[in-house]
C-alpha cells in the first residue's frame, strides 16, 4: 500500500505543478494553494484505498484490523504469484450473509475458489 501511495503522490504532486498558473496569479501563492491541497492527500488516498478494499473483501462494517486483514490478503497474493483480479472475483462468489456458517464460508473461499488463482 505504502508503494502505491507513493506512486499515486508523485502524480498529484506532477499535476499540481501543472495546475500551478490556473491556482494563483503570484507563484508563490499557487505554491502554497497546491501545498496545502497535496498535504491533504495521503491521508485522503489512504481512507479511500481502505474502502475500497472493505467492498472489494465484503467487510461492512468498519473495524480497527480491517488494513491488516487486507493487507496479509495481498501479501498472500502477492507471494503466491496470484492473480489479483480472479483472485477478487473469486471472492465475490464467496457465501455471504446470515445463512453462511462461518466454517463453511471458510472452505468455500480456502478449498479451489481462491486456491486456484494462488491464495494459500
Amino acid at each position: 500500500m505504502r508503494f502505491v501511495l507513493r506512486v499515486a503522490g508523485s502524480h498529484a504532486a506532477r499535476l499540481a505543478e501543472t495546475l500551478l498558473p490556473l491556482l494563483a496569479e503570484d507563484q508563490e501563492a499557487a505554491v502554497e494553494t497546491a501545498n496545502e491541497a497535496l498535504g491533504k492527500f495521503a491521508g485522503r488516498f489512504e481512507a479511500a484505498y481502505a474502502a475500497g478494499l472493505r467492498r472489494k473483501l465484503g467487510l461492512f462494517q468498519k473495524r480497527q484490523d480491517d488494513g491488516a486483514l487486507a493487507q496479509d490478503l495481498i501479501d498472500r497474493m502477492a507471494g503466491n504469484g496470484a492473480d489479483f483480479t480472479l483472485a477478487f472475483r473469486r471472492l465475490s462468489g464467496a457465501p455471504r450473509g446470515s445463512h453462511c456458517e462461518p466454517a463453511r464460508c471458510r472452505r468455500s473461499i480456502t478449498s479451489g475458489s481462491l486456491g486456484s488463482v494462488g491464495v494459500q
